[in-house]
C-alpha cells in the first residue's frame, strides 16, 4: 500500500530487543498471517537501530534479520504501529495478569477454541489455560497485561489475526 493508494505511509525507527548479527544488515519488517510471521518490508538497520519507508500504520509487526527469508531470527518484540507513528512494544508483563471472557460461534462439533500470547523470551506462542467456558463464550483468568494475543478458531483456518487488550477491550 502507498500514498497513491490513498493510504498515509509513514518512515518508522525503532530499537532492536535482542542482541543482533553483526555480519547481517539487511532486516524484515513482518506482520502475522496464516499462523506465521511473513515478511513484508526490507529495511536497513545500523548497530541496533532499524529503518524502515513508507508503512503503512495500525497494523502489528515485528522485525527479524535473516541471511535469507527461510530463517528469520526475531530481533524485536511485537510492536504496534499506530497511525500516527507512535510504537508501543508489546512485551507481556507476567507478573501482571488479567482477566477477559471472548465470545465465540456455536460449532457443532464444540471444538474448543484456544488462546495464546507472543512470549518474547521463547519467541513463539504460548497457549493459556481456560478458566471456564460456555456454548458461546471462553473465559481466560491469566492473560499478561501488554502481551501479543491469537485466538485459534478452529472452523477459520486462515487469516487469524492477532490482537491485544486495552483498556477491556480488543484492539487489532
Amino acid at each position: 500500500m502507498t500514498k497513491e493508494e490513498g493510504y498515509q505511509v509513514l518512515d518508522i525507527c525503532i530499537e532492536t530487543d535482542k542482541p543482533v548479527s553483526s555480519s547481517i544488515k539487511q532486516i524484515y519488517l513482518c506482520t502475522y498471517n496464516d499462523y506465521d510471521w511473513k515478511p513484508l518490508a526490507i529495511g536497513s538497520r545500523k548497530g541496533s537501530t532499524c529503518r524502515f519507508k513508507d508503512i503503512v500504520g495500525n497494523n502489528v509487526f515485528i522485525i527479524a534479520e535473516a541471511s535469507n527469508t527461510q530463517s528469520l531470527q526475531y530481533i524485536t518484540a511485537p510492536f504496534i504501529l499506530k497511525k500516527d507513528g507512535d510504537i508501543h512494544k508489546l512485551i507481556p508483563q507476567k507478573e501482571l495478569s488479567q482477566s477477559f471472557t471472548f465470545n465465540k460461534r456455536k460449532d457443532k462439533l464444540n471444538q474448543k477454541h484456544t488462546l495464546h500470547y507472543w512470549d518474547a523470551d521463547k519467541n513463539g506462542f504460548i497457549s493459556l489455560e481456560e478458566m471456564s467456558s460456555t456454548d458461546t463464550t471462553q473465559t481466560y483468568n491469566q492473560i499478561p497485561k501488554n502481551a501479543l494475543l491469537w485466538f485459534t478458531v478452529p472452523e477459520r483456518i486462515l487469516n487469524q489475526r492477532v490482537f491485544y487488550i486495552e483498556n477491556d477491550s480488543i484492539k487489532y
